[in-house]
């Protein structure tokens, strides 16, 4: 039996304003440089995807690297990468605080495709409704 490497988590990172932060025009090369921010950190990235304030990123974290530290890393450089990308007066950078769940390996497929539905989601539901079922989903 293969060993896993670590835990995929499922991040979910919150803008401090709740205004147009991260607009459609940049969205994609946001996301981009964040998944190269794991990548780089030996941090598999399975999906990237998000909202005007909020990335969904699901990545597998090896064991032997101390999670928090790592968020709180990726977190504070990817505030200077959106100063290249993104226009800062809008985006004032992420709550200190991030919403992270395990995600089993059976059901990496059923959230790639969930991330990268998310525009459709927030079409049919604020970033409020959708956190309250995340918490749901995954506390109860």
């Amino acid at each position: 039996m293969i060993e896993a490497l670590g835990n995929i988590y499922h991040l979910i990172f919150q803008t401090r304003d709740f205004g147009v932060a991260i607009p459609p025009l940049h969205r994609d090369e946001f996301f981009d440089a964040i998944a190269l921010l794991f990548s780089n950190r030996h941090c598999p990235v399975y999906a990237v995807g998000g909202d005007m304030h909020h990335v969904h990123i699901l990545t597998e974290i090896p064991l032997r690297k101390n999670v928090k530290k790592l968020i709180e890393k990726i977190k504070n450089i990817s505030c200077f990468r959106a100063a290249g990308i993104l226009d800062m007066e809008r985006f004032g950078g992420w709550l200190k605080c991030c919403l992270s769940f395990i995600v089993e390996r059976d059901r990496l497929p059923f959230w790639v495709d969930y991330i990268e539905q998310q525009d459709t989601i927030h079409s049919k539901m604020s970033w409020m409704q959708e956190k309250r079922q995340f918490m749901n989903y995954n506390l109860f």
